[in-house]
């Protein structure tokens, strides 16, 4: 069996959404807009609310 790994692309995100609900059946299913956003290079850094001083 060969292996190949590579950057996952925009076509692969339906194969890789119905991956996820079928590895994880009771968890809630990925927001279309939520997956493209990570599957576009964004990161998950943080959750909740900032707020910047201006100096």
């Amino acid at each position: 069996m060969k292996i190949v790994v590579r950057s996952a692309v925009r076509t692969d995100l339906p194969a890789l959404l119905a991956l996820y609900s079928e590895l994880n059946p009771d968890d809630a299913p990925l927001p279309q807009e939520k997956a493209d956003a990570t599957s576009c290079g964004f990161q998950r850094r943080a959750e909740g609310f900032r707020h910047y001083i201006e100096r």
